[in-house]
């Protein structure tokens, strides 16, 4: 049986809440266990992807993907892992979210709230988009997912987004949090343990912007778009695709390198994304973007 360790549900600023993901990662590779903390947040805000570019006044978040639109009260879940598998035993890189998101659409849907998953950046309540979700991948497999379920309003941007969660199950946030931890638990057969973290830090740190006048290619992609930038030698990615932190700064490396050194701009630049997971956008979606850049 699973063990997976639940810190204790508690309010957090938002600059707390988004400092979760870290330790929470370090713990769970450091036990080999599965993490999971849930955030009460109450605030009005924009919170980035880690690769997105970046926004006066918005926040930016520890997982990729794309813009969380906090309006009033969030519950803000993370869960850590240690390698994708190591809830669901058929979990892969390629399908991260599906597998490890089952448990929080049967958890909702449990606590009255219609819940699916269509892939994509989101879950959906009562078929509407409602939550944002957020991925990351270390280096050596540990994973991070965030959830942003909006209470009084969704956290997705969309004309068709749902109502908050509390106008559909009327029930109180603690309690919702409670039934979503225990019908977790029971999906994944895992037996609790309570703990804390440790030491939070803060939220990440906004990325360095090209400097005015880079030149930009843009593709537009199932999830939003993804952009190149190129200023002299040095190349920055900005997108809104969900996939891996490293496997995004490597890849603007190695478009740097190739610029510098005047090499052929083709297949072999995107040797980082390979192994790395990536949705919402295709490997030659950022090679499209170097070279609309380069000819800009």
């Amino acid at each position: 049986m699973p063990e997976i360790l639940e810190a204790p549900v508690q309010e957090r600023e938002l600059e707390q809440a988004l400092g979760v993901a870290g330790p929470a990662e370090k713990r769970a590779i450091e036990r080999g266990g599965a993490v999971l903390v849930s955030s009460l947040i109450t605030a009005d805000a924009r919170v980035l992807g880690s690769h997105q570019r970046s926004m006066k006044g918005a926040y930016r978040r520890a997982s990729t993907g794309a813009t969380a639109l906090l309006t009033g009260r969030v519950v803000h879940h993370v869960l850590a892992l240690p390698s994708v598998e190591a809830l669901v035993p058929d979990a892969t890189l390629s399908n991260l979210l599906n597998r490890n998101l089952r448990g929080f659409l049967k958890a909702y849907t449990r606590a009255g709230v219609l819940a699916h998953y269509f892939g994509r950046d989101h879950l959906t309540f009562v078929r509407r988009p409602g939550a944002l979700v957020g991925y990351d991948v270390g280096r050596k497999g540990s994973v991070v997912i965030e959830v942003f379920v909006g209470l009084d309003a969704a956290t997705v941007e969309s004309e068709e987004a749902a109502p908050g969660v509390l106008t559909l199950c009327k029930r109180s946030p603690e309690e919702l949090v409670d039934v979503v931890h225990r019908t977790l638990a029971d999906h994944w057969g895992a037996r609790r343990t309570r703990d804390d973290v440790g030491a939070v830090s803060g939220p990440r740190e906004q990325m360095d912007e090209p400097p005015a006048g880079a030149k930009v290619g843009t593709v537009t992609v199932p999830i939003g778009t993804v952009e190149v930038h190129v200023a002299g030698d040095d190349v920055f990615i900005r997108t809104d695709a969900l996939g891996a932190t490293y496997a995004f700064d490597d890849l603007a490396q190695s478009f740097s390198a190739a610029v510098a050194l005047g090499s052929a701009i083709d297949d072999d630049l995107l040797a980082p994304l390979a192994g790395a997971p990536l949705e919402g956008a295709r490997p030659s979606d950022f090679l499209d973007a170097l070279r609309a850049a380069l000819d800009a």
